[in-house]
């Protein structure tokens, strides 16, 4: 049976996709440490929460910025919640899966959760 790719394209996808899992693993571990590092001992205060969100997005879209490619746009959110309370969230963005990706990492201590979601979206 002949082959309508040939197999050098075969190659460059699987680098690609090695290449793309790379930055996801790295993304997330960079994602996770920031969460963390800032949220290990954190009680929950509603007010505290809101801007340390807010705070924690930006510092993460800066980092991944910073170890992607200038290609990328990178879009990040955190949700930081009591314990006690019950939460759905949920990301949408458009993308191409050959080129654009995400992660979503958790935290969690005695008091609060956090979620956050990073995508990076080639602006090629």
């Amino acid at each position: 049976m002949e082959r309508l790719i040939p197999n050098s394209q075969f190659k460059s996808d699987e680098i690609l996709l090695e290449e793309k899992q790379f930055g996801v693993n790295l993304v997330q571990s960079v994602c996770k440490d920031i969460l963390d590092e800032n949220l290990y001992d954190l009680k929950y205060n509603a007010a505290r929460c809101k801007v340390l969100a807010t705070e924690l997005s930006e510092r993460m879209r800066n980092e991944v910025r910073a170890i992607t490619a200038s290609k990328y746009k990178v879009i990040s959110t955190v949700s930081i919640g009591s314990l006690q309370s019950q939460l759905n969230v949920e990301s949408r963005c458009l993308w191409l899966p050959q080129s654009d990706s995400f992660t979503s990492v958790s935290f969690k201590n005695s008091s609060i959760f956090a979620i956050a979601t990073i995508f990076w979206i080639s602006i090629d």
